[in-house]
């Protein structure tokens, strides 16, 4: 879909607006979600992507008889200039700029506005029709008029749902189900809906595989007071392994039956109103046999405080994933060193047949962002056969990339230099996103400690020379789940106390549009408080940052100290899974890193040219 021509996007716009016409609406609204409200949607669900060619993970498009509009955060601005082109849409910042506005400049007063109520949360399409009647104009439910004409749509995927064992899961499903049971009694509530399939997989122990790299079925449930759970999936993902696994206390049912058995429901029912699709909060509202508690999903909190059994499993899959991540970085180097061709889709392709080389391994946890140069100042650039780029001599390389393993799900980014002669702006500008990410990582805190409060401390050593990022510094991290979870984060707007048994990205960053991009990234776990009621992380990641890099004189005593022993952790780790010149490559370059003792110019170490470190 990211490789639609000009004229494809514009003659789907023009079938859109036939259609729009067809069904007397002023304007629609295309978000890029599904009824389930998550980040992946499977590919019949990708409707922003097919009608306009953006392939970012956040945004949506507004379309009026003739104007249309793009809409993304700033981590896919470049992504929306180049996929979407200025003569057909109107490119805006999601986080600044107004829907409702845009529809206002676009639109006469009284125009209605069509909107898919599956796509929308109860929330937002509360939101959206207030602002909207402000304006003058009307929000009107309507069936999705792309599905009319996206002619070969593809079919909901239906795919086997595995149980998901307890020796990685720690807690069995009917445990889960009784805790959630009690949080529901204890909040007067008979019953709870759930749509995020990752909440569904955690509580019944199940993964699948609808989503792309998200191991998850898509799937709908109710929850009950009594401990029941309802299921509703496709028919060919029942199975008699699946009835075996789940139990008598779940029953499951038709995906297709999850709307009229909505509006059946008894008793006080509780919905997410940030998640919930407003077409079913209206169909419960309507029911007379009903009351509702609009409340958080109880089971977000509960999946992201990982148990004991979670936590090792974490562990081991940094150890295997960094075992692949530690392999491909010296096949980069070798590369290098040996000026020889390669692409970033060659390095994508490597790095999976790295991961592969794992029994364990089952797939990517997103799509691997490998930008070269000026691609590396793409926040979220996705590497197609059409921006493909060589890597040459002296370029900056970004890899973020994740693995899905049973026991766990990673994440980690590594900038690299391409060669061996960075610009003094690169060192720079890389020690100081080290800086950031090192001083977050060694951080202690309070008990109670938000997101928001730590933000600032991977950032301060870019604001000290006038430069930022612009999107979060770290995201929850799922136990063989979704890479990106809730309620915990590390960002501007992150109000949830870090807990323990909560794992978060530390990925500060730093984007030279044109040039080059930087950002570095492991994944901490919170650590229970001590006696004193403080917390501090513990850094699952294991792979070596880039020693060429990194300009030891603007690092801090304490910095350095942190930096060097948790090279010698890698290399410790790693180095026993590791063939002879692979161990080789690690001890040199995860060497104990020194100050100069005197002024004599920047620091210039090799990746792998300093002496073996000695344990």
């Amino acid at each position: 879909m990211d490789n639609l021509s000009h004229t494809d996007r514009k003659k789907r716009l023009s079938t859109l607006r036939q259609e729009l016409a067809h069904q007397k609406l002023d304007g629609f609204i295309i978000p890029r979600t599904d009824a389930h409200q998550g980040e992946y949607v499977a590919e019949q669900s990708e409707r922003l992507a097919w009608s306009t060619g953006f392939t970012g993970s956040a945004g949506f498009s507004l379309v009026t008889p003739k104007n249309a509009a793009i809409f993304s955060d700033s981590r896919y601005h470049l992504q929306m200039r180049q996929q979407c082109p200025a003569d057909l849409f109107d490119h805006r910042d999601s986080t600044q700029d107004s829907l409702t506005e845009w529809f206002a400049e676009s639109l006469p007063d009284h125009a209605v506005i069509g909107a898919d109520p599956w796509l929308h949360s109860y929330h937002s399409w509360k939101t959206l029709e207030q602002e909207l009647r402000a304006k003058n104009l009307t929000l009107r439910p309507t069936a999705n008029p792309i599905d009319t004409i996206w002619q070969d749509r593809p079919d909901a995927p239906k795919k086997e749902i595995i149980p998901h064992d307890l020796q990685y899961a720690g807690l069995s499903h009917h445990q889960k189900c009784t805790d959630i049971a009690k949080e529901l009694t204890k909040s007067g509530n008979d019953t709870v809906i759930l749509t995020q399939p990752d909440s569904i997989s955690w509580l019944l122990n199940i993964r699948g595989n609808d989503l792309p790299c998200t191991p998850t079925p898509l799937c709908f449930a109710f929850a009950h007071k009594d401990g029941s759970v309802d299921l509703f999936i496709a028919p060919e993902q029942m199975s008699d392994t699946l009835t075996q696994h789940l139990g008598a206390t779940v029953r499951c049912h038709n995906i297709q039956d999850f709307e009229a058995k909505c509006a059946q429901l008894k008793g006080n029912i509780r919905l997410d109103p940030h998640k919930i699709p407003a077409l079913i909060a209206h169909d419960v509202e309507d029911n007379k046999d009903c009351t509702l508690s609009f409340a958080a999903d109880p089971c977000t909190l509960p999946k992201a405080l990982k148990n004991n059994v979670e936590q090792e499993g974490a562990r081991k899959a940094h150890l295997v994933d960094g075992v692949a991540i530690t392999k491909f970085l010296c096949w980069l180097d070798q590369k290098a060193q040996n000026k020889a061709k390669i692409t970033e889709l060659d390095a994508v392709k490597r790095l999976r047949l790295f991961r592969e080389e794992h029994p364990d391994f089952k797939d990517d946890s997103f799509e691997t962002i490998s930008g070269a140069a000026e691609n590396g100042a793409i926040v979220h650039y996705r590497v197609t056969e059409d921006s493909n780029r060589p890597l040459t001599e002296n370029d900056l390389y970004l890899c973020d990339s994740g693995g899905q393993y049973p026991f766990g799900t990673t994440d980690i980014t590594r900038t690299i230099l391409f060669g061996d002669s960075p610009s003094d702006e690169m060192v720079n500008d890389y020690t100081r996103v080290l800086k950031g990410h090192i001083q977050l990582s060694r951080s202690t805190f309070p008990t109670g400690t938000d997101g928001k409060t730590l933000d600032a401390l991977a950032r301060m050593p870019l604001w000290e020379d006038k430069k930022d990022y612009g999107h979060g510094t770290g995201h929850g991290v799922g136990s063989y789940l979704s890479v990106h979870e809730g309620p915990q984060g590390i960002h501007k707007r992150a109000t949830t106390p870090l807990q323990s048994g909560m794992i978060i990205s530390n990925e500060p960053g730093y984007y030279r549009e044109g040039f080059y991009g930087i950002r570095i990234e492991n994944l901490i776990l919170t650590s229970a408080p001590n006696d004193a009621g403080f917390q501090e992380f513990e850094t699952l990641t294991l792979a070596p940052y880039d020693r060429r890099l990194i300009d030891p004189t603007l690092l801090a005593d304490a910095d350095l100290d942190w930096l060097n022993t948790y090279h010698h952790k890698v290399y410790q780790a790693l180095s026993p899974h590791l063939e002879r010149d692979q161990k080789h490559w690690l001890a040199k370059a995860t060497a104990p890193i020194k100050k100069p003792d005197a002024p004599q110019g920047r620091h210039k170490p090799s990746f792998g040219a300093s002496p073996s470190p000695k344990f």
